[in-house]
């Protein structure tokens, strides 16, 4: 009864984290629930089988209604507040690293703007395909279109 109780609080934990983050990453909630179910059923099939080797018995239901209250009364508004501290944390850190990577690029942008130039050039002039190829491409293309219309 012990497993079936941990594996309550488990689903609870399980719960809560896929729901708010796949909620935060995508802002669907039916996301969340459909991420929830195929790894929650994942995780019930699993225990039910190393517990009892999928014989239902009484205690395995009230040992994982008891898992679930006991996450849902006591751990879950601990464990919400943590998560929501974290998920702020992380959208602040990403705000910062994202203006700091504007500013560089702009100063790259300006700094190296000329030596890009020179180079740009030199590449063009080295991978264009010259005229006289593209005339004599045409001139066949042409041939040929001509060729299988007869």
């Amino acid at each position: 009864m012990l497993d079936t109780l941990y594996g309550g609080v488990i689903i609870g934990f399980l719960y809560h984290t896929i729901t708010i983050l796949v909620y935060e990453m995508t802002k669907k909630q039916s996301l969340s629930d459909i991420a929830f179910w195929s790894v929650g059923s994942i995780l019930l099939i699993n225990l039910f089988f190393k517990t009892s080797y999928f014989y239902l018995r009484i205690y395995l239901i009230l040992g994982f209604i008891l898992g679930i209250s006991l996450y849902y009364f006591i751990i879950s508004p601990v464990y919400k507040k943590i998560l929501y501290f974290f998920i702020i944390k992380n959208r602040k850190f990403n705000q910062k690293t994202r203006k700091r990577l504007r500013r560089k690029k702009k100063y790259l942008l300006i700094k190296y703007k000329k030596p890009i130039s020179k180079y740009k050039s030199i590449i063009k002039k080295t991978l264009n395909i010259p005229k006289s190829l593209k005339i004599r491409y045409n001139k066949f293309k042409n041939y040929y279109k001509n060729k299988d219309s007869e």
